[in-house]
């Protein structure tokens, strides 16, 4: 299922087509979309301070799927810590660092690097926090 602010862009697209068949949810209000995510049972979270809220605040998530990636990602923002490392309902995913610059060819190695994605244990995500 994916809820949230679904749009009509290049990165919605790319979704849509990976996980073709899915239900997609229109975007309803904020409180309603905050409550939907923080109410589910296993939530990837997008790259948003809004969804790590929803699931962080959640009593009812027995996995949540967090990328380390842009703010999330210790090597990108040393001085924020936003993972829950001691949370055993957290699965940990390690991007590749980046600097973003935009541009069609790196927007094209983002929208194909799914691959790249490798999951890491809590105790290696605890060791990249400084």
């Amino acid at each position: 299922v994916l809820v949230g602010q679904i749009g009509d862009d290049a990165y919605t697209a790319e979704i849509r087509r990976r996980f073709a068949g899915c239900t997609v949810i229109p975007q309803r209000s904020v409180a309603e979309d905050f409550a939907f995510i923080r109410c589910s049972t296993n939530i990837v979270l997008s790259v948003s301070s809004f969804s790590w809220l929803a699931a962080w605040l959640s009593d009812t998530a027995r996995q949540v799927h967090l990328p380390l990636q842009g703010a999330y990602h210790p090597r990108v923002a040393p001085d924020l810590n936003l993972l829950p490392a001691h949370d055993d309902r957290y699965r940990f995913y390690e991007a590749p660092v980046m600097e973003w610059k935009g541009g069609p060819k790196q927007w094209a190695r983002v929208m194909g690097s799914a691959g790249d994605l490798v999951e890491v244990s809590p105790a290696q995500v605890r060791a990249l926090i400084p």
